[in-house]
Protein backbone atom coordinates (compact mmCIF):
# COMPACT_ATOMS: atom_id res chain seq x y z
CA UNK A 1 0.00 0.00 0.00
CA UNK A 2 2.86 2.39 0.81
CA UNK A 3 4.50 1.69 -2.54
CA UNK A 4 1.21 2.17 -4.39
CA UNK A 5 0.47 5.50 -2.71
CA UNK A 6 3.96 6.88 -3.36
CA UNK A 7 4.13 5.81 -7.00
CA UNK A 8 0.54 6.86 -7.73
CA UNK A 9 1.14 10.37 -6.41
CA UNK A 10 4.71 11.00 -7.55
CA UNK A 11 5.07 8.70 -10.59
CA UNK A 12 8.55 7.89 -9.34
CA UNK A 13 10.42 4.72 -10.22
CA UNK A 14 13.19 5.07 -7.66
CA UNK A 15 11.41 3.47 -4.70
CA UNK A 16 9.91 0.43 -6.45
CA UNK A 17 12.61 -2.07 -5.49
CA UNK A 18 13.49 -0.35 -2.21
CA UNK A 19 9.93 -0.65 -0.89
CA UNK A 20 9.63 -4.23 -2.08
CA UNK A 21 12.83 -5.50 -0.48
CA UNK A 22 12.32 -3.47 2.71
CA UNK A 23 9.06 -5.33 3.25
CA UNK A 24 11.02 -8.60 3.45
CA UNK A 25 13.32 -7.22 6.14
CA UNK A 26 10.46 -5.81 8.21
CA UNK A 27 8.53 -9.07 7.91
CA UNK A 28 11.53 -11.12 9.07
CA UNK A 29 12.14 -8.85 12.03
CA UNK A 30 8.47 -8.89 12.98
CA UNK A 31 8.22 -12.68 12.92
CA UNK A 32 11.42 -13.06 14.94
CA UNK A 33 10.18 -10.54 17.51
CA UNK A 34 6.92 -12.45 17.76
CA UNK A 35 8.84 -15.65 18.43
CA UNK A 36 10.93 -14.04 21.15
CA UNK A 37 8.18 -12.34 23.12
CA UNK A 38 4.83 -13.24 24.61
CA UNK A 39 1.68 -11.19 24.18
CA UNK A 40 2.67 -9.40 27.39
CA UNK A 41 6.08 -8.48 26.02
CA UNK A 42 8.07 -10.83 28.25
CA UNK A 43 10.96 -12.86 26.86
CA UNK A 44 9.98 -16.48 26.34
CA UNK A 45 12.01 -18.91 28.45
CA UNK A 46 10.20 -22.17 27.77
CA UNK A 47 11.98 -23.22 24.58
CA UNK A 48 15.41 -23.39 23.03
CA UNK A 49 17.50 -20.36 22.27
CA UNK A 50 16.10 -18.57 19.18
CA UNK A 51 18.97 -19.57 16.91
CA UNK A 52 16.90 -20.53 13.88
CA UNK A 53 14.54 -17.49 13.80
CA UNK A 54 17.53 -15.17 14.30
CA UNK A 55 19.51 -16.80 11.48
CA UNK A 56 16.51 -16.67 9.16
CA UNK A 57 15.87 -13.01 9.96
CA UNK A 58 19.53 -12.19 9.38
CA UNK A 59 19.62 -14.13 6.09
CA UNK A 60 16.46 -12.48 4.78
CA UNK A 61 17.55 -9.02 5.91
CA UNK A 62 20.99 -9.39 4.34
CA UNK A 63 19.50 -10.53 1.04
CA UNK A 64 16.92 -7.73 1.01
CA UNK A 65 19.41 -5.00 1.94
CA UNK A 66 21.94 -6.07 -0.68
CA UNK A 67 19.44 -6.56 -3.51
CA UNK A 68 17.35 -3.51 -2.65
CA UNK A 69 20.39 -1.26 -2.51
CA UNK A 70 21.78 -2.58 -5.77
CA UNK A 71 18.50 -2.34 -7.69
CA UNK A 72 17.72 1.14 -6.35
CA UNK A 73 21.19 2.37 -7.30
CA UNK A 74 20.90 0.81 -10.75
CA UNK A 75 17.43 2.22 -11.39
CA UNK A 76 18.44 5.71 -10.25
CA UNK A 77 20.30 6.16 -13.52
CA UNK A 78 17.32 5.20 -15.68
CA UNK A 79 14.68 7.63 -16.85
CA UNK A 80 11.98 4.97 -17.05
CA UNK A 81 11.13 1.62 -15.48
CA UNK A 82 9.35 -0.54 -18.05
CA UNK A 83 7.87 -2.75 -15.34
CA UNK A 84 5.71 0.02 -13.96
CA UNK A 85 5.64 2.87 -16.50
CA UNK A 86 2.88 1.18 -18.52
CA UNK A 87 0.60 1.39 -15.48
CA UNK A 88 0.75 5.19 -15.22
CA UNK A 89 -2.04 7.29 -16.70
CA UNK A 90 -1.18 8.76 -20.08
CA UNK A 91 -2.00 12.39 -20.95
CA UNK A 92 -5.68 12.68 -21.75
CA UNK A 93 -6.60 9.25 -20.41
CA UNK A 94 -9.63 8.92 -18.17
CA UNK A 95 -9.34 6.91 -14.96
CA UNK A 96 -9.98 3.16 -15.41
CA UNK A 97 -9.82 3.61 -19.19
CA UNK A 98 -7.17 3.35 -21.88
CA UNK A 99 -4.13 1.10 -21.95
CA UNK A 100 -3.04 1.97 -18.41
CA UNK A 101 -6.49 1.45 -16.80
CA UNK A 102 -5.13 3.76 -14.09
CA UNK A 103 -5.01 3.22 -11.12
CA UNK A 104 -6.39 -0.33 -11.30
CA UNK A 105 -3.37 -1.87 -13.04
CA UNK A 106 -0.92 0.05 -10.85
CA UNK A 107 -2.63 -1.27 -7.74
CA UNK A 108 -2.55 -4.76 -9.24
CA UNK A 109 1.22 -4.45 -9.69
CA UNK A 110 1.71 -3.71 -6.00
CA UNK A 111 -0.71 -6.45 -4.97
CA UNK A 112 1.40 -8.92 -6.95
CA UNK A 113 4.51 -7.59 -5.20
CA UNK A 114 2.84 -8.16 -1.83
CA UNK A 115 1.81 -11.69 -2.83
CA UNK A 116 5.39 -12.42 -3.92
CA UNK A 117 6.71 -11.31 -0.54
CA UNK A 118 4.11 -13.30 1.38
CA UNK A 119 4.87 -16.48 -0.56
CA UNK A 120 8.63 -16.10 -0.15
CA UNK A 121 8.37 -15.50 3.59
CA UNK A 122 6.21 -18.53 4.41
CA UNK A 123 9.10 -20.72 5.69
CA UNK A 124 10.53 -17.84 7.74
CA UNK A 125 7.16 -17.04 9.29
CA UNK A 126 6.32 -20.65 10.10
CA UNK A 127 9.78 -21.29 11.59
CA UNK A 128 9.08 -18.49 14.07
CA UNK A 129 5.84 -20.09 15.26
CA UNK A 130 6.26 -21.52 18.76
CA UNK A 131 3.71 -24.26 18.20
CA UNK A 132 5.99 -25.69 15.50
CA UNK A 133 8.83 -26.01 18.04
CA UNK A 134 6.56 -27.86 20.43
CA UNK A 135 5.70 -30.35 17.68
CA UNK A 136 9.38 -30.72 16.87
CA UNK A 137 10.15 -31.85 20.43
CA UNK A 138 7.80 -34.82 20.08
CA UNK A 139 9.04 -35.88 16.64
CA UNK A 140 12.34 -37.72 16.93
CA UNK A 141 13.09 -37.83 13.20
CA UNK A 142 12.36 -34.14 12.68
CA UNK A 143 14.41 -33.22 15.74
CA UNK A 144 17.37 -35.20 14.38
CA UNK A 145 17.04 -33.55 10.96
CA UNK A 146 16.88 -29.98 12.27
CA UNK A 147 20.65 -29.34 12.75
CA UNK A 148 21.51 -30.91 9.38
CA UNK A 149 18.95 -28.91 7.40
CA UNK A 150 20.03 -25.71 9.12
CA UNK A 151 23.68 -26.35 8.24
CA UNK A 152 22.90 -27.43 4.67
CA UNK A 153 20.61 -24.46 4.14
CA UNK A 154 23.19 -22.03 5.50
CA UNK A 155 25.83 -23.34 3.09
CA UNK A 156 23.41 -23.19 0.18
CA UNK A 157 22.41 -19.66 1.13
CA UNK A 158 26.04 -18.52 1.20
CA UNK A 159 26.63 -20.07 -2.22
CA UNK A 160 23.47 -18.53 -3.67
CA UNK A 161 24.33 -15.09 -2.30
CA UNK A 162 27.84 -15.36 -3.68
CA UNK A 163 26.59 -16.30 -7.14
CA UNK A 164 23.93 -13.58 -7.23
CA UNK A 165 26.27 -10.86 -5.96
CA UNK A 166 29.05 -11.81 -8.36
CA UNK A 167 26.67 -12.04 -11.32
CA UNK A 168 25.14 -8.64 -10.56
CA UNK A 169 28.59 -7.08 -10.15
CA UNK A 170 29.92 -8.57 -13.38
CA UNK A 171 26.90 -7.44 -15.38
CA UNK A 172 27.00 -3.95 -13.88
CA UNK A 173 30.68 -3.58 -14.72
CA UNK A 174 30.00 -4.85 -18.24
CA UNK A 175 27.09 -2.46 -18.81
CA UNK A 176 29.00 0.56 -17.51
CA UNK A 177 31.98 -0.15 -19.76
CA UNK A 178 31.57 2.28 -22.67
CA UNK A 179 33.46 -0.01 -25.04
CA UNK A 180 30.78 -2.66 -24.61
CA UNK A 181 28.06 -0.11 -25.30
CA UNK A 182 29.77 0.84 -28.55
CA UNK A 183 30.03 -2.82 -29.59
CA UNK A 184 26.32 -3.31 -28.85
CA UNK A 185 26.91 -6.54 -26.96
CA UNK A 186 25.20 -8.57 -24.31
CA UNK A 187 27.04 -9.59 -21.15
CA UNK A 188 28.97 -12.82 -21.76
CA UNK A 189 31.79 -12.42 -19.25
CA UNK A 190 32.47 -14.26 -16.00
CA UNK A 191 29.47 -16.25 -14.80
CA UNK A 192 27.54 -14.94 -17.79
CA UNK A 193 29.78 -16.96 -20.08
CA UNK A 194 28.53 -20.11 -18.33
CA UNK A 195 24.89 -19.20 -17.78
CA UNK A 196 22.46 -16.80 -19.45
CA UNK A 197 20.84 -16.01 -16.10
CA UNK A 198 23.28 -16.78 -13.25
CA UNK A 199 21.72 -14.11 -11.02
CA UNK A 200 18.36 -15.88 -11.21
CA UNK A 201 20.02 -19.20 -10.40
CA UNK A 202 21.51 -17.57 -7.31
CA UNK A 203 18.10 -16.17 -6.36
CA UNK A 204 16.42 -19.56 -6.68
CA UNK A 205 19.17 -21.20 -4.63
CA UNK A 206 18.81 -18.57 -1.90
CA UNK A 207 15.11 -19.24 -1.38
CA UNK A 208 15.50 -23.01 -1.57
CA UNK A 209 18.22 -22.69 1.08
CA UNK A 210 16.04 -20.48 3.29
CA UNK A 211 13.39 -23.20 3.17
CA UNK A 212 16.01 -25.78 4.21
CA UNK A 213 17.14 -23.52 7.06
CA UNK A 214 13.54 -23.27 8.26
CA UNK A 215 12.68 -26.98 7.83
CA UNK A 216 11.63 -29.12 9.72
CA UNK A 217 10.46 -26.44 12.16
CA UNK A 218 8.53 -24.97 9.26
CA UNK A 219 6.25 -27.67 7.81
CA UNK A 220 7.07 -29.41 4.55
CA UNK A 221 4.26 -27.66 2.67
CA UNK A 222 6.18 -24.36 2.89
CA UNK A 223 8.38 -25.72 0.10
CA UNK A 224 5.83 -23.98 -2.14
CA UNK A 225 7.88 -20.85 -1.41
CA UNK A 226 11.03 -21.80 -3.41
CA UNK A 227 8.84 -23.55 -5.99
CA UNK A 228 6.90 -20.31 -6.46
CA UNK A 229 10.13 -18.31 -6.88
CA UNK A 230 11.44 -20.83 -9.43
CA UNK A 231 8.18 -20.85 -11.39
CA UNK A 232 7.82 -17.07 -11.52
CA UNK A 233 11.42 -16.41 -12.55
CA UNK A 234 11.59 -19.32 -14.97
CA UNK A 235 8.23 -19.02 -16.69
CA UNK A 236 6.63 -15.64 -15.92
CA UNK A 237 8.33 -12.42 -14.82
CA UNK A 238 12.02 -13.15 -15.20
CA UNK A 239 13.64 -15.29 -17.87
CA UNK A 240 10.94 -15.16 -20.60
CA UNK A 241 10.92 -11.35 -20.64
CA UNK A 242 14.71 -11.06 -20.74
CA UNK A 243 15.13 -13.80 -23.34
CA UNK A 244 12.60 -12.15 -25.65
CA UNK A 245 14.25 -8.76 -25.18
CA UNK A 246 17.67 -10.21 -26.02
CA UNK A 247 16.36 -11.96 -29.12
CA UNK A 248 14.75 -8.75 -30.38
CA UNK A 249 18.00 -6.84 -29.92
CA UNK A 250 20.59 -9.30 -31.17
CA UNK A 251 18.77 -11.78 -33.42
CA UNK A 252 20.76 -10.72 -36.50
CA UNK A 253 24.18 -11.45 -34.94
CA UNK A 254 25.64 -14.93 -35.64
CA UNK A 255 27.73 -14.83 -32.46
CA UNK A 256 24.54 -14.33 -30.45
CA UNK A 257 23.15 -17.49 -32.04
CA UNK A 258 26.27 -19.27 -30.85
CA UNK A 259 26.05 -17.85 -27.33
CA UNK A 260 22.40 -18.85 -26.91
CA UNK A 261 23.00 -22.34 -28.26
CA UNK A 262 26.08 -23.17 -26.19
CA UNK A 263 25.37 -21.40 -22.90
CA UNK A 264 23.23 -22.97 -20.20
CA UNK A 265 20.00 -21.30 -19.23
CA UNK A 266 20.51 -21.25 -15.45
CA UNK A 267 23.23 -23.34 -13.80
CA UNK A 268 26.65 -21.70 -14.37
CA UNK A 269 28.58 -24.76 -15.53
CA UNK A 270 30.61 -25.62 -18.57
CA UNK A 271 29.85 -28.53 -20.81
CA UNK A 272 26.77 -27.79 -22.89
CA UNK A 273 27.34 -28.21 -26.63
CA UNK A 274 24.84 -28.40 -29.43
CA UNK A 275 24.30 -27.17 -32.96
CA UNK A 276 23.32 -23.48 -32.94
CA UNK A 277 19.67 -23.13 -34.01
CA UNK A 278 18.36 -20.59 -36.48
CA UNK A 279 15.90 -17.92 -35.36
CA UNK A 280 12.39 -18.67 -36.44
CA UNK A 281 13.23 -22.31 -37.23
CA UNK A 282 13.79 -23.82 -33.80
CA UNK A 283 13.86 -22.88 -30.15
CA UNK A 284 16.92 -22.53 -27.99
CA UNK A 285 17.68 -25.31 -25.61
CA UNK A 286 16.32 -24.89 -22.11
CA UNK A 287 19.01 -27.14 -20.62
CA UNK A 288 19.97 -25.99 -17.19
Amino acid sequence: MVGFLITANSKTYAITDLVGTSAFTLSALATMHSALTTQWGMVRRNWEKPTRPAILALATGLWATRLGGYLTYRMSGLKIDKRISKHFRKPGEIWLCGDSCYPFNLMGYWIRQALWGWMCMLPVSMASDLSQYKKLKTNGIAKALAPATLALGTMGYALGMGIECLADYQKYKFKTDKSNCKRWRWCDKGLWSLSRHPNYFGEMLIWLSIFLMAFPVAPLWTIISPIFVWYMLRYKTGIPLLENDMKQRYWSLPEFDQYMATTRLLVPLKGQTQTPPTFGMSDYSDNV
